[in-house]
């Protein structure tokens, strides 16, 4: 394959998998000149495998879905999420996100992922939003909150929330249902 070849077939704007050298060629040899490219600037490595071209060549897609795409399943959510509904005033700088796999963690030039593990029967209540024409998962703001108490054991005093009214109660309620007893005390000491 063509460095060439290459840009033409990613224009738009997907991101290399791992599946994708399949269609290739000899998978070895494709991965060996992806990791090539990957080391003279060509491609920017996302985590092993994946791949993405260099801004300078086309527009990035939003850390938001480079973040789903690059550990999968997984949806945005803890302070990622609280920060992108404004319900916490702090700047969040990594992308957290939340998974059914093991808790994972991935930097790189583009930067800084977080993945927590979350069991298999919390894993729900989010949506697909467009950002800017990417489809992103992301946990709807309660969601976010709870997923934020739950995984990090979040009490009163370390979550200052913020714009607290954008939450809907009935829907905090229902949520609660499938959490331990301790996650309901912390949010009703949060709000």
């Amino acid at each position: 394959m063509k460095y060439l070849d290459l840009l033409n077939y990613y224009e738009k704007n997907l991101i290399i998998k791992p599946q994708d050298v399949y269609f290739w060629g000899n998978e070895k040899t494709i991965r060996s000149q992806l990791s090539r490219w990957a080391k003279f600037g060509k491609l920017i490595e996302l985590r092993k495998g994946y791949y993405l071209l260099p801004q300078k060549l086309r527009k990035f897609p939003p850390l938001f879905y480079i973040a789903n795409v690059i550990y999968m399943p997984s949806y945005i959510s803890l302070q990622s999420a609280l920060s992108f509904y404004n319900l916490i005033p702090e700047a969040v700088y990594s992308i957290t996100s939340v998974t059914t796999r093991t808790t994972y963690e991935i930097n790189n030039k583009v930067g800084n992922f977080i993945y927590r593990k979350i069991k298999n029967d919390l894993f729900f209540d989010y949506v697909s939003i467009n950002i800017n024409d990417y489809p992103v998962f992301i946990a709807k703001p309660e969601k976010a909150l709870l997923d934020t108490v739950y995984i990090d054991h979040v009490e009163e005093k370390s979550l200052r929330l913020q714009n607290s009214d954008l939450l809907n109660k009935d829907k905090l309620e229902k949520l609660l249902k499938n959490y331990p007893k301790w996650v309901k005390k912390n949010v009703e000491e949060i709000l």
